[in-house]
């Protein structure tokens, strides 16, 4: 319950202090996906110790039609949809429904009220954000540790392996210097590269990233010389 999506079709008739869905935890955590401000701005929010962090849409929520409503927490990354188009973000959202260790939910009510006005089908939670535009982690990526040479024409590289929701990731070595008898690599499964027959007296300087299943691509490890 850290990287998550709620998807709920939802038909709403316009009262004020109407929640989808609300969890709170045994301290008083709570988290809330709701339309309850004052112009049914559809928002999502999570309370620990006190402190809040909030994504909410510029927009009032549709009245009197179905629509899908999406919530999507990823990597202190949160994003509302509506009827699949982002309508919200906050990428610097580092709380997540696991931190509270809910103890009671409630779909369409809140915690003490607010209870949701029309109707609510298909609600469904899953444990991953289903559009996936994060990199895998660490982010950038990391040397395991520093290039080794076994051979004065030999360099052995190693990285930090990188995880995903997703469970693929693949790596990139390139040689950047574009020295004669450098070369990088191809995408790979495989967190090592090995480089021969490299010229003795040549300068040559690595870096390397890993990339998910969706394209997404960590920023490069740190350009190390060799």
């Amino acid at each position: 319950m850290r990287d998550i999506t709620i998807s709920a079709d939802v038909y709403w008739e316009g009262n004020p202090g109407a929640t989808l869905f609300a969890c709170e935890g045994l301290k008083g955590e709570q988290a809330v996906l709701s339309a309850s401000d004052d112009e049914g701005k559809l928002s999502f929010s999570i309370t620990i110790n006190g402190k809040t962090q909030t994504v909410s849409a510029p927009e009032a929520l549709s009245t009197g039609q179905w629509v899908n409503v999406q919530l999507m927490l990823g990597e202190n990354l949160a994003t509302l949809l509506i009827n699949g188009k982002e309508v919200a973000r906050n990428d610097h959202f580092r709380f997540n429904p696991d931190d509270m260790r809910a103890s009671v939910c409630y779909l369409g009510r809140g915690i003490t009220g607010g209870y949701f006005k029309g109707c609510i089908d298909n609600f469904t939670i899953y444990d991953l954000a289903l559009i996936d535009n994060v990199a895998p982690t660490p982010n950038p990526s990391e040397w395991l540790f520093a290039p080794e040479m076994p051979s004065p024409d030999t360099v052995v590289m190693h990285a930090v392996e990188a995880s995903d929701p997703r469970g693929i990731v693949e790596y990139k070595f390139t040689e950047t210097s574009g020295n004669p008898g450098g070369m990088s690599s191809d995408w790979q499964k495989e967190p090592t590269f090995i480089v021969t027959n490299l010229k003795e007296g040549v300068a040559y300087a690595y870096e390397f990233r890993a990339r998910d299943v969706n394209g997404n691509e960590t920023k490069p490890a740190p350009r190390t010389t060799i």
